[in-house]
């Protein structure tokens, strides 16, 4: 870590407003207000009938049923109706982009011989289907892949808590963010990154444990910033262009800054250990993948699912299908929409 020292600099501002990390990765407006609604389905449906987005609509529709349908279920059910809400969710997304997909899901599962619980839960990502245009949307592309349940649940923010807490032994991969933002200097006229990290989470930030790009210093002997190295130029009267550079660079940072949806805004960054565990997804992807296999498992293996109920991870298990669902939709909802969405009633 960085002992350096940095006197504090101003946040960058576009008419008048913060500019923030904000929750869409690809198109966000990061100057708009954030939306407040105790869920996102009613202005999602608002805003697809005032851009014309008749097909969009009609999916978005499904994918609420089917959420209603899970609410009413414990977890041996749920995971079900949930895939299916993130699946008709997703095809909302990709009308709305007008990215070609197959109609095929675009991914694939089994329950392998050779492994023994969560791991030997084995999930494919194809290249094509509905899970292929959301890689595409997304920027994660790609050819097919594997990987096991256990490592994809790792590498879920919003369970990760839990994770910890079921399996002792893996390092844990996110730091808590306060307040990131974009900062200028103002006499270089550049921009970069910069999040505050708190003392108690200090160890984590280790400049050796950060990815490629990143890295830790001291602006004061009790604060600790996280910062983004890659600066941008960004001029004083800036035009379309120079917003385009800075979407792109809002693109990179949400690789690896993430939220947990909540009554306040909880952002976190993936740091670099354990690397034959990370999966380099959004969480939406990933979250996609698990609930797939979760869904499988509840049609056609649900006593291999009781058992995982009941087993180890059984706490974790739980939590991933009690919050999955609602976070998945104030995700697309945000990448629908370019919006943010918060509880009434919270503080901004």
């Amino acid at each position: 870590m960085s002992t350096r020292t940095t006197g504090a600099l101003p946040s960058l501002t576009i008419d008048g407003r913060k500019i923030v990390v904000r929750k869409a990765k690809t198109t966000p407006n990061l100057t708009a207000k954030t939306v407040l609604a105790e869920d996102p389905w009613d202005f999602v449906d608002l805003w697809m009938r005032q851009q014309g987005e008749d097909d969009a609509r009609f999916y978005w529709g499904q994918a609420r049923e089917f959420a209603s349908a899970a609410e009413a279920l414990t977890s041996i059910s749920a995971p079900l109706p949930a895939y299916y809400s993130i699946l008709n969710a997703t095809k909302a997304l990709l009308e709305v982009r007008s990215e070609s997909y197959a109609f095929k899901h675009g991914i694939g599962g089994r329950t392998a011989d050779d492994g023994r619980g969560l791991t030997a839960e084995r999930v494919t990502l194809g290249p094509g289907g509905v899970l292929g245009g959301l890689r595409s949307v997304l920027g994660e592309a790609g050819p097919l892949e594997r990987f096991n349940l256990k490592t994809l649940l790792y590498n879920l923010v919003w369970i990760h808590r839990a994770f910890v807490l079921t399996y002792t032994s893996v390092p844990e991969l996110f730091i808590p963010l306060r307040d990131p933002r974009f900062v200028l200097l103002p006499h270089r006229r550049r921009v970069w990154l910069s999040a505050d990290v708190s003392e108690k989470d200090a160890s984590m930030a280790r400049n050796s444990d950060l990815p490629a790009g990143w890295e830790s210093c001291r602006q004061s002997r009790n604060r600790l910033v996280l910062r983004r190295k890659r600066r941008m130029k960004w001029p004083e009267d800036p035009d379309e262009k120079d917003l385009e550079k800075l979407l792109r660079y809002h693109r990179w940072i949400r690789k690896r800054v993430c939220y947990i949806r909540g009554p306040m805004r909880l952002w976190y960054f993936k740091r670099g250990v354990a690397s034959k565990h990370q999966v380099d997804h959004s969480s939406m992807v990933i979250t996609f993948a698990a609930m797939h296999r979760l869904s499988d498992l509840a049609r056609y293996d649900p006593n291999t699912l009781q058992r995982y109920l009941e087993g180890q991870g059984n706490w974790l298990l739980n939590e991933f299908i009690s919050i999955a669902l609602n976070q998945f939709i104030d995700e697309i909802a945000a990448e629908i929409t370019g919006m943010e969405f918060m509880i009434p009633g919270t503080r901004q």
